[in-house]
């Protein structure tokens, strides 16, 4: 399915991008490595990874079409920039090339200029693109969104709400007769009422110090 589709791209890109990561890193000394192909093979890597990794979090979030059609359009746009800096840093590469073979000094200087001028072009369309991307700084799960494209969050909601399903808090009450038999990091089973056939593990985390009444149980 689409979910399975965007995992399987966001893990070939990964690969692809740590490859690339490598061969780079072996050349990542020489005076001239912005000009060697290990560079621009990392960088387009992390073009690819990176949107891969935002198609995979559109995936997930499950947003609205106009939302989803939005999202895709920013990535395009910043990707489009990336390949226009690229592209004119090959310019300049190729032109200070031709000039490393014999240039005037005044011209060589000119077209490391511009070579320079492309990466910080390049730099900033990352930074651009980047920011085009909101990003949870925990695992978990969209449950909810309360914003839209060009849109400010409603007064005292956050804009969307991450929940990690993976574990879960419970305060409950134990009689003051059954609380001696219990201590922290304790193993526990719990039952709910609405899945009978459903044990959920865990351990008690803490025991309050302080006992509270409530409907006859303290």
């Amino acid at each position: 399915d689409e979910l399975q589709a965007a995992q399987a791209t966001l893990e070939r890109a990964r690969i692809v991008r740590d490859q690339a990561q490598s061969a780079y890193d072996q050349v990542a000394n020489q005076p001239n490595v912005g000009m060697l192909p290990q560079s621009a093979q990392l960088q387009q890597a992390t073009v690819d990874y990176e949107t891969a990794a935002a198609n995979y979090r559109i995936t997930t979030a499950k947003p609205k079409a106009s939302q989803l059609a939005a999202a895709r359009a920013q990535i395009a746009q910043a990707e489009a920039s990336v390949a226009q800096s690229e592209a004119s840093l090959a310019n300049a590469q190729s032109s200070l090339d031709r000039l490393q073979r014999g240039p005037a000094e005044q011209d060589l200087a000119i077209s490391e200029a511009q070579v320079r001028q492309s990466e910080l072009a390049i730099a900033q369309s990352r930074l651009n693109e980047s920011n085009s991307e909101l990003v949870s700084p925990i695992s978990g799960v969209a449950t909810s969104v309360n914003i839209g494209i060009g849109e400010l969050p409603p007064a005292g909601q956050p804009a969307v709400v991450i929940t990690d399903l993976s574990r879960f808090h419970l305060d409950i009450l134990v009689d003051e007769i059954d609380i001696a038999k219990l201590s922290e990091g304790q193993p526990v089973s719990i039952t709910l009422d609405a899945l009978p056939d459903a044990v959920i593990g865990g351990h008690i985390d803490r025991i309050s110090p302080t006992p509270v009444s409530s409907t006859g149980i303290t």
